[in-house]
């Protein structure tokens, strides 16, 4: 009866690590952070122009905002003036009516049709 036994590899001691215990003196304070402030939505907006240096009111935003958008009406003119010209042009290479008579023509037949259609006469 022999029995061979297998060498067991031995275990590592197992380390028991205490949680350090908290004493009372040492409390530690949680911030708390408002997200939601009670400043009126004019002073915030008054604080946002300080920041970065821009005006205040809304009438000059609404100013600056239709400034952006639209640009110098002479050069509008001017660019429809051009595309008027283009327009010609592409109307005569294409042997289409160019005389102004003509085109008031055209929409005034254009009109009363509609105004058939949808019982307007």
């Amino acid at each position: 009866d022999l029995q061979e036994e297998e060498p067991k590899a031995p275990e590592p001691p197992v380390k028991v690590e205490e949680a350090p215990v908290k004493s009372p003196d040492v409390i530690q304070e949680k911030k708390v952070v408002k997200i939601s402030s009670e400043i009126s939505q004019m002073e915030r907006m008054q604080k946002r122009a300080e920041r970065f240096n821009v005006p205040v009111s809304l009438e000059s935003k609404k100013a600056a905002r239709a400034a952006r958008g639209k640009g110098d009406p002479k050069s509008q003119i001017s660019f429809s003036q051009i595309n008027l010209e283009k327009l010609k042009e592409r109307a005569q290479r294409f042997g289409l009516n160019v005389s102004s008579l003509s085109k008031k023509s055209e929409e005034d037949e254009k009109l009363k049709k509609r105004k058939e259609r949808f019982g307007i006469v």
